[in-house]
Parts: C-alpha cells; sequence; structure tokens
C-alpha cells in the first residue's frame, strides 16, 4: 500500500511518496497539461523527460496515471492519493478529479484538500492567513482552526512570471533583450526584495556592477534591476495590472473575515509558494502590511522554510496522522456515494 501526495501548483507540480520529507518530482507544465518536463527533486544527476499527453487538455488521468506508475512506479490500484488543489476550486472540479482518479486511474483512495491548508499545517499552525505566492498566480487565504474561509479568499494575477517578466522589460530599457528563460534565471540567483526602496535605490549607487553570463554566453551587467523587478508584487501597476499588490489584497482578505477572528490573523500570516524564497520578502511584507493594516494590530510575517514544497510537506505531514483516516475516500465508497461523499470529505 503506498500513499502519496500530489500538488498542482499555477505553474509546477509536487509529486512524491507521502514517507519522505520532499516530494520525489518537480513537474514544470505547459499549457496546463498538454506537455510536462520534470527533474527528480535532490538528485546529482537530473532526470529530465518531456510527456506529451493525447486527448483533451482536462483530461488529466494520463498525467496521473504517468505520475503514479511511471514517475513513481507504484501501482495505482495499491495507492492512496492525496491532491493538493487550488484553495478557490469549486465542489465540481473535485467530483471530476475524483472521478478521474478512481474511474480512469483507478486508485483505492483519494482525498482533496487546498493547498494553503496544508501549507499551514507544514508550520505547525492552524489557524493564519496563508499568502501563497506561486509561479503564475497568489492566493491569500485567511484560515481559522484548519477551515479556510471561502468568502475571504483573494485570487490575484501575480507570482513569479510577473516578476521575470518586470525583470526582462527593466533590462530593455537599458538595451539589453535577455530571454523568459534568462530572467528566470537571473531572478532565482540574484534577485532580491528592498526593504526600504528607496534606501536600497541610495545604497546600490555605491556598490560594485554585478556581471551575469546568459545562456547564450553574452555577458550582461546587471544594477537595480536586480531589487526593482520584486517590486511588481507590491505595485501591479507597474506592469500595468489593476490589482492590488500581495500586501493589500492579504489586508482585504483579513478585513473580510470575521472581526473576532481579525487580530489573530494579523498576527499569524504565512508566506509559501516558489515566490516566498525571494530573499528579503518575509520583511517587506512584514512592513507594507503594518503600513495598512488597521490602527493598533500587531502584524508578524513568517516564511516557510522552504516555500515552493510547504503543501506537499503539510499533506505529508497530516497523512501520517492518525486523525486523518476517517478523510480518505475508498474506492467502495466511491463506487456506493460518488460525487455525494466527495462533497461531505472534501468540502473546503
Amino acid at each position: 500500500m503506498s500513499t502519496v501526495i500530489i500538488d498542482f501548483g499555477s505553474g509546477y507540480i509536487k509529486a512524491g511518496y507521502a514517507e519522505n520529507d520532499q516530494p520525489t518530482y518537480l513537474l514544470e507544465t505547459e499549457d496546463l497539461v498538454v506537455s510536462v518536463s520534470y527533474v527528480a527533486v535532490g538528485s546529482n544527476v537530473s532526470q529530465v523527460g518531456r510527456l506529451k499527453l493525447s486527448g483533451h487538455e482536462d483530461d488529466t488521468s494520463v498525467l496521473w496515471r504517468h505520475i503514479l506508475a511511471s514517475l513513481l512506479r507504484v501501482d495505482p490500484a495499491e495507492s492512496s492519493v492525496l491532491m493538493l488543489d487550488a484553495p478557490n476550486s469549486d465542489p465540481e472540479s473535485r467530483a471530476s478529479m475524483a472521478e478521474s482518479l478512481f474511474e480512469e486511474v483507478g486508485v483505492q483512495a483519494m482525498h482533496v484538500m487546498n493547498q494553503a491548508e496544508a501549507a499551514l499545517f507544514s508550520s505547525g499552525r492552524t489557524t493564519g492567513v496563508v499568502v501563497d505566492c506561486g509561479d503564475r498566480v497568489s492566493h491569500i487565504v485567511p484560515i481559522v482552526e484548519g477551515a479556510t474561509i471561502p468568502d475571504a479568499i483573494t485570487r490575484i494575477e501575480l507570482g513569479g512570471r510577473s516578476i521575470d517578466n518586470y525583470l526582462a522589460r527593466l533590462l530593455a530599457m537599458r538595451g539589453m533583450d535577455v530571454s523568459e528563460a534568462d530572467a528566470r534565471s537571473i531572478k532565482e540567483e540574484l534577485a532580491y526584495v528592498a526593504r526600504d526602496l528607496e534606501q536600497e535605490i541610495e545604497r546600490s549607487q555605491h556598490q560594485e556592477e554585478t556581471m551575469y553570463s546568459l545562456a547564450n554566453g553574452e555577458t550582461i551587467i546587471m544594477a537595480d534591476e536586480l531589487f526593482r523587478c520584486s517590486e511588481v508584487l507590491f505595485r501591479p501597476g507597474l506592469m500595468n495590472h489593476a490589482i492590488p499588490g500581495i500586501q493589500q489584497a492579504a489586508v482585504n482578505s483579513i478585513m473580510a473575515s470575521d472581526e473576532s477572528v481579525r487580530a489573530e490573523l494579523f498576527d499569524n500570516i504565512f508566506l509559501s509558494g516558489g515566490t516566498s524564497l525571494l530573499s528579503g520578502l518575509g520583511e517587506r511584507m512584514q512592513a507594507e502590511v503594518a503600513a495598512v493594516a488597521p490602527s493598533g494590530a500587531t502584524v508578524n510575517v513568517t516564511t516557510a522554510p522552504d516555500g515552493r514544497y510547504a503543501p506537499w510537506i503539510g499533506g505529508s505531514r497530516l497523512v501520517s496522522s492518525p486523525s486523518f483516516e476517517d478523510r480518505w475516500i475508498s474506492q467502495d465508497e466511491y463506487g456506493q456515494h460518488g460525487d455525494e461523499v466527495v462533497h461531505s470529505k472534501c468540502g473546503s
């Protein structure tokens, strides 16, 4: 009997065995699930491949079967699968996922829960606001005693690729044309978030220039783009996006929650997602939220040690607890009750 965790993010899928402390595979998706490239997590020798999925884009059974049987090498009929989905996923999507896993893939048992609840659990808390900054989107999710407050969830089209795109634009303004892949590499290796933008601009004028070698062998000179690129998270208008920045979105979600829990939510803001790995993001978020929070609010922002895997790690810890046993939906239960049991056990 195998227990597998699959975290289906906005740009990456993380998959692995529940008994491990991190996922085995990190899969980068393109055009949803039409094609997938993957690498083995933590491997000295990268294992890279591509999977072309046949059929319709929404036929994810091909992907799940490939992950279970080909990558993880487990028998679906002897496997329990915990799926982690977006916080604003609707009941119909979860019912469709269950149908795919049970009827097309043939798993023994499954459960679906949202990524934010799993991420918060990885921190040892059950109450807080998860600010999950992903590849393409960010979700702000207030959670009280392990239960999401659906009406207070905020989804904004900001993420790691927003930073990539803005970095490329900043460099283009200095006559340097970089690819999307180069922009991402620069971000991951060198970019950071300024604690105070004006002070960092002043400080950068007295620092040595940073040289960076692009994939094509060309060397470029990096300047204040290394911290200005991340400003788009707080000021989306820099990319002509008429949406709130992540700091205002977090405050909006907290204020949309019941007044009785707002103080505790402000005191427990938890950053997760791949973009949370940016150096300085937690400190800047702390200052930005405190600046717009109601007077007297105590603001405390913490960051997941490895934000990219926080939901997956939380999920692996959850399934190992005895209290989780009743949350699994078995093949027999699904055969008897269908979508009704999915809505009942995976309703949040």
